[in-house]
């Protein structure tokens, strides 16, 4: 969808808004084929688990798709009530991430698990018309984020562990910048925030090093 989105966004061409309208209808709102909103068997393991908190992460990708509704809103190719319906399906999913076991056990990570979380939330929550809940992740970001998952150098501890440590250094930080936009929409600076003497520029500085 977002693909296709940025297809009708530079070229103009209604074919491709109808073409990304098309595959969110198919997801999000065709009673048919649609998805309900939960990731309640999201990263199965068989005989181990029918899903875990892990899979809360796999919903990242729905921004692309709050963003590709945007951008083909000048076609028309959604009707106001199709939004609205997707705006509704959100708004179950924000309620479903905040409620159950799994989104509740996601939103206690502490490494781009958690940070990924937050970024969900606001941004589904924004969209689904619901700014309070987006407020009050951001508002809580530095102390509840920042000043745990960044140390005094800058580095994020979590993600260097990993194997891959520059990779989840970047992605832990895509998530944090996807929130502070999110954050801006409600007067919130989130990229200048400091915490205990750790910022998001202070974890930029630290990776750009290298």
């Amino acid at each position: 969808a977002d693909t296709l989105a940025l297809a009708y966004y530079y070229s103009g061409e209604r074919k491709y808004a109808e073409g990304a309208a098309r595959v969110i209808r198919t997801w999000f709102l065709d009673p048919a084929t649609a998805m309900n909103p939960n990731m309640n068997y999201a990263q199965a393991v068989p005989g181990v688990s029918n899903g875990r908190p892990e899979g809360v992460l796999d919903g990242a990708s729905f921004i692309g798709v709050i963003d590709a509704v945007g951008l083909i809103g000048p076609s028309g190719a959604l009707t106001p009530g199709e939004t609205k319906a997707l705006e509704d399906w959100f708004a179950r999913y924000v309620d479903w991430m905040l409620k159950s076991a799994n989104g509740k056990a996601e939103g206690k990570a502490s490494n781009n698990h958690g940070l990924w979380y937050d970024a969900q939330v606001a941004r589904f929550a924004l969209f689904a018309r619901k700014p309070d809940i987006a407020r009050k992740i951001a508002l809580a970001f530095p102390a509840a984020r920042t000043a745990r998952q960044v140390d005094a150098s800058g580095a994020l501890p979590a993600e260097l562990t990993r194997t891959r440590s520059f990779h989840y250094s970047l992605y832990a930080l895509a998530a944090a910048y996807t929130l502070a936009d999110s954050a801006a929409c409600l007067g919130a600076d989130l990229y200048h925030a400091e915490e205990k003497g750790r910022s998001l520029r202070q974890a930029t500085d630290y990776v750009a090093a290298y």
